[in-house]
């Protein structure tokens, strides 16, 4: 009995607290300059990432490709949805009023229509690069007539700001931003 009692007591003692999760998002970054665009109204279509972050977790980026999700640091949703979210809202701030549609909005006939991929994002020390891909999709005039699709590159490169997850998740909202900065040049 002395001993059920003694081991049911170091079983206790052994339950501890697992630290809260915390819940990251991607905010949009301030423009350094508004553009004074005029042609038609664009929406984000969709912002595809690395595969590897396609999870709840944000990342550990280490050294020589080592990947480890923080099991206590998540994305408050998808990562992609929130790319997306944060990237429309960077063009918001940059375009004039009116010229961004919301993403799950419906697009006027003519809008321009943008899909972009992030390739080989690495995010570590709060630094963050990575390789991009977008494409402006223009309808055509009218049924029958093709789209044309405009498709643009860039090389993205951020300093380090903070340190941890809210750091990486600082640094790829920097990233986007940047993008929305190329994007809007490329109009």
């Amino acid at each position: 009995m002395a001993a059920a009692a003694l081991g049911a007591g170091a079983l206790l003692t052994g339950c501890g607290h697992s630290p809260d999760t915390a819940l990251f998002v991607l905010t949009a970054q301030a423009p350094e300059v508004r553009t004074t665009y005029a042609g038609p109204p664009l929406q984000v279509r969709a912002v595809r990432l690395p595969p590897q972050f396609d999870r709840p977790e944000v990342l550990d980026q280490g050294g020589g490709g080592a990947v480890t999700p923080r099991t206590f640091a998540q994305w408050a949703a998808p990562v992609g949805e929130l790319a997306r979210s944060a990237l429309t809202s960077d063009l918001v701030a940059r375009l004039p009023e009116g010229q961004v549609i919301y993403p799950d909005s419906p697009a006027p006939a003519g809008a321009l229509l943008i899909s972009v991929d992030i390739l080989d994002a690495r995010i570590a020390g709060a630094a963050g690069s990575a390789e991009a891909s977008w494409s402006v999709i223009t309808p055509g005039a009218r049924p029958g007539v093709p789209a044309v699709v405009v498709t643009h590159t860039a090389s993205l490169h951020v300093a380090p700001q903070g340190s941890g997850p809210a750091g990486d998740a600082g640094a790829l909202s920097r990233l986007l931003a940047q993008l929305s900065d190329r994007i809007v040049a490329s109009l």
